[in-house]
């Protein structure tokens, strides 16, 4: 059984949310925005304090850079920003929401929003909102499990292992790794491959109501929802991760990268639907 999975895993395109699920994301957001948002986005970037932003990709995943302690800007991080984990399974009363990211990506949208902010200020809140909207659609952000098995918590599945083949996965790592596709770094062509297969498979007519959906709260009750019925269905800890668990995996990820690009994209024509002040 190992050796099927693991020959499942090798067989898909190495393309992931990590630094490549959020170009994905950016990039998703920038072929379904208005040409006058592109522009306006564009202009906005020359303006962030870091030089090495200058694209809605470098926004994108520059929130994590900073993670580095040794990063120039580690200082602008902030850990609790990235994840709102509502308790979920069957021990979660009582339990504490941990994380912020349902106060913080609001309020990061307001400063966007807000032409009395300077313009690097306001680039500094894209960065955010691009990399914080990409957070919140992937299920392990919005959630954490609690039960026999992680009496406190699993950390948005930090602490919940897993086997993949031989490899001994959490299944944070499972998810943020959309299905396991972007364990492996994924060059620009095939980056753009998945993007273009993406949206091929999920074209934004198969999201008549959602992809315009702006309310935070909304996306992460989808989050927490897809950890009940996904995430933490057919498997178990320290247990082998099947092929149809995987497949499952592959397209709910899928699902949930381009429409947190559309879902950006709406929200970027919005916010920057006036031109920056100068």
């Amino acid at each position: 059984m190992r050796f099927l999975v693991l020959f499942l895993f090798l067989s898909q395109p190495v393309w992931a949310w990590w630094d490549t699920g959020h170009k994905a994301v950016a990039q998703i957001a920038l072929q379904s925005m208005k040409a006058s948002t592109r522009e306006r986005v564009l202009e906005l970037l020359k303006h962030h304090p870091d030089p090495s932003v200058r694209t809605l990709e470098d926004a994108a995943v520059w929130p994590d850079l900073i993670r580095d302690r040794d990063h120039f800007f580690h200082s602008k991080h902030h850990s609790s920003w990235h994840y709102q984990n509502r308790p979920v399974g069957s021990n979660p009363l009582s339990r504490p929401t941990q994380g912020s990211l349902l106060t913080e990506l609001p309020r990061q949208s307001e400063k966007l929003n807000d032409p009395s902010l300077s313009m690097k200020q306001r680039a500094l809140a894209l960065s955010w909102v691009v990399h914080l909207v990409g957070d919140i659609h992937q299920p392990l952000h919005c959630a954490a499990l609690y039960d026999e098995n992680f009496p406190e918590g699993d950390s948005g599945g930090n602490r919940y292992c897993v086997w993949l083949g031989d490899q001994h996965l959490n299944l944070h790592t499972v998810w943020d790794s959309a299905g396991c596709r972007f364990l492996s770094p994924v060059s620009t062509n095939r980056l753009a491959g998945f993007v273009s297969h993406a949206i091929q498979q999920n074209p934004v007519s198969s999201f008549p109501t959602q992809a315009r959906s702006l309310d935070p709260y909304t996306w992460s009750q989808e989050g927490v929802e897809l950890c009940r019925s996904s995430v933490y269905t057919d498997v178990e800890p320290d247990g082998e991760l099947t092929s149809d668990y995987l497949r499952k995996a592959l397209t709910t990820t899928e699902k949930q990268i381009v429409l947190s690009g559309y879902r950006l994209a709406w929200l970027l024509d919005r916010s920057l639907a006036s031109p920056a002040p100068e």
